[in-house]
Order: C-alpha cells, then structure tokens, then sequence
C-alpha cells in the first residue's frame, strides 16, 4: 500500500478519472474543481493532490484546496485507513477543514486527532440526491430567467443569506460572494424565478462532470417562501440540465438537518444517495 502524489491538476485526472466516475456523484466535488482548472499543465500551489493505491487500485483519492481536504472513498478497511491518516500528519498535509462520506470522517476523525490538542469546531451533515427523472409538480406564477448584472446587489444579499441559513463554514465575504456571482451571471450559471417583476427565488449551476451537473444557491427570501417558487426553479432548470446540456441526471447537497428542503426535492425526483461530513478544526492539521 503506498501514497502517490501529483504535481499537476492534469496528471491526477489522467490517473485517478476513471475512479471518480465509477461514483459521479459522490466524487462530483472533486471533478468539478479539477475540470474547472483552466491551467492543467502546469504545477498549481493552490492544490494538493495524493492518492491511496494498494496491488494497482486506487483505495482513496484525495485533494486539497483552500485549506479543505476532500477525501473520495466508498470504503477503507482499518489498515489502509491508518495509511492515510499516518501520510497526512508525518508529511504534514495542511488543512482546517475535512468532507467526505459520513461513514468514513467518522472513521479517520479519532486517527487524525489522537495525541493533538486539535478541537473541532463545527460539522455538518449533508445529504447528496440525484435525480434522473424530473417529476411533474404544482406550478406557480413567474418563470425562470438567467439571472443579469444589473440584479448584482440584489443577488450578493440572497446569497449571503442562503450560507448564514444554511450554516456553511466558512462564511464567504461579499467582496468574494460578489465575484463568484458576476462569474457565474458571465457564464450564464446562475438563475432566478421572477414573478411580477420581483426576483423571488435563486439557484446556480455550480459545477458539472461527465454525466451530472449539479444545482446549488437555491434560496428564497421568508417573505416569498410557501409559495412553490423554488421547487419550481430548481425543477425547470432540472430539466434544462437533463434535456439542454445533455446531462443524464442532476445532483444537488442539502443539509441533513432540513427536513422541509428534502421533501421538497424528493417531489420534482431527487433521491437520496449518500450522507457526508464537513468538519472544520480550531487549527490546522499538523503533526505535533
């Protein structure tokens, strides 16, 4: 069993896709950001990337970007798991922040943090669905409508919204929430429902793989919420992802602890798939 370490966003794909893509979705973060880099031939300091490989398979994919490390694997018996545990902290692999699946963070957690005065901070249960067949659901008034620049105030406030809602970690500032809007309005990635002039929901398109492409940002101001304004969202660009960009199917992460979010998407077809955990440290890991 040994570790394998890439210099390049292009060399860890060449090895490690096929991989990802035997779970598209459960792997999805980790595609995304890589198909996302423009620049994949030469060495990128932003990223780290290592695989676990034992007799020629890859057991564990991992990656790290912004001080979060993404581990993608279905399942590790306790001898390759202590592999990756004892790598990160002899090489020293830096991070404050872990996802992965629930069943295996729960795992690797004890490994991590034995004989370290490292605490947690926070963590978070999310549920990743998949939908391969929109469901047909209660209309309502509006229509969806690419979301344009001149709505930019307006749109950098709901998303800062939705994170507080949703207690991501950690919180973006508006410099970056407004950045990250004017690329996605530029790349025509995010959406808005409109009724009677009002924007009264929002969704992105926030990364796409091989086969899915996945929803995210979906937010309604209180005021509008009841209504059907973002089921119908995320139901029409549902069908837009499957019909227009050709996907297969979609997928979309909600909190584990919102029940009223995933009824909802269990009625446009969105299935639960599995559970993951974010954790985030009081300090980076580091081997003391």
């Amino acid at each position: 069993m040994k570790i394998i370490k890439y210099n390049t966003p292009q060399a860890y794909i060449d090895a490690t896709e096929n991989y990802l893509l035997k779970n598209e979705l459960i792997s999805n973060i980790t595609l995304g950001v890589v198909n996302a880099i423009s620049n994949k031939n030469t060495e990128n300091n932003n990223y780290t990337f290592f695989n676990l490989i034992n007799n020629h398979e890859i057991k564990a994919s991992c990656f790290i970007s912004n001080n979060r490390l993404f581990i993608n694997a279905l399942d590790l018996n306790d001898i390759a798991l202590r592999e990756l545990a004892n790598y990160i902290l002899i090489n020293n692999i830096e991070f404050t922040t872990i996802s992965g699946l629930s069943i295996l963070i729960e795992r690797l957690l004890p490994l991590l943090l034995s004989n370290t005065s490292i605490k947690i901070l926070q963590s978070k249960s999310l549920i990743a669905h998949q939908l391969d067949e929109v469901s047909q659901i209660e209309t309502c008034p509006g229509k969806m409508s690419i979301a344009e620049k001149s709505d930019i105030d307006i749109l950098v406030k709901y998303i800062d919204s939705f994170q507080k809602d949703a207690s991501l970690f950690p919180l973006q500032s508006l410099e970056t929430i407004r950045a990250n809007t004017l690329n996605r309005i530029e790349l025509k990635r995010l959406f808005v429902w409109i009724d009677d002039y009002d924007i009264v929901s929002i969704a992105a398109y926030t990364r796409e793989t091989k086969n899915i492409g996945i929803i995210s940002l979906v937010y309604s101001p209180p005021a509008y919420r009841g209504k059907g304004y973002a089921s119908n969202l995320v139901k029409v660009l549902s069908e837009s992802i499957i019909l227009t960009e050709g996907k297969k199917a979609c997928g979309l992460f909600t909190d584990a602890s919102n029940p009223t979010s995933n009824s909802i998407y269990k009625k446009i077809g969105y299935q639960p798939i599995a559970y993951f955990t974010d954790v985030e440290f009081n300090k980076k890991i580091l081997s003391e």
